[in-house]
């Protein structure tokens, strides 16, 4: 059999033992199996994502999870401001603009990662902005963003800071846990 390798920035390949967990028979979504996987899934993302907050769980594309987080804490005339550093980034201000959001776009050259000031000035320089969108991980370029600085500049202001981003360090992890395979090598699993 012919061995297909996908070599774009997402989605990416699923590993052997992941595909045949997922070929096991499906467990009903009303069902009591699935209420208590359901429930360790959420506590394990509390740990991978090292927070004690709930995590929310999208069925849907990466895409689907940046509508979201658009339409559900911004209305029609509100303001967002948009990191623009690749295709991603180009995707959140159209996102914004189908939901009737006023963007205000930073436009940083493909291949280089935002400067938090130039995020900081935009702020400053309006303050009706209520959100701020930026991936994390702008996998079409190669580039991963200062978020932890973002995060920083963006607290004062009282702005949404979403910051979108993919875990591929992860896959290997989440695929031992899916397959209940043993994750006693795997890094610290102290809770937050």
């Amino acid at each position: 059999m012919l061995k297909r390798y996908l070599l774009a920035p997402g989605p990416t390949p699923v590993p052997p033992e992941v595909l045949l967990a997922m070929a096991r028979p499906i467990i009903h979504h009303r069902a009591p199996e699935f209420a208590q996987l359901f429930g360790e899934v959420r506590e394990d993302l509390k740990w991978l994502f090292q927070t004690r907050n709930d995590v929310l769980i999208f069925a849907s594309s990466g895409t689907g999870g940046m509508e979201g987080a658009v339409a559900n804490f911004l209305s029609p005339g509100d303001k967002a401001l948009v990191v623009n550093g690749g295709k991603f980034g180009e995707r959140w201000g159209k996102i914004c603009k189908t939901f009737g959001v006023q963007v205000t776009e930073i436009k940083v050259e493909w291949g280089r990662a935002v400067d938090p000031q130039v995020v900081a000035e935009a702020l400053k320089k309006d303050p009706a902005i209520k959100a701020v969108f930026v991936q994390a991980s702008e996998t079409s370029t190669g580039v991963a963003h200062p978020t932890k600085a973002l995060a920083d500049v963006v607290r004062p202001h009282e702005a949404l800071y979403w910051s979108s981003m993919r875990l591929p360090r992860w896959a290997s992890l989440i695929s031992k846990q899916m397959t209940g395979e043993s994750t006693s090598s795997s890094p610290d699993r102290k809770r937050p």
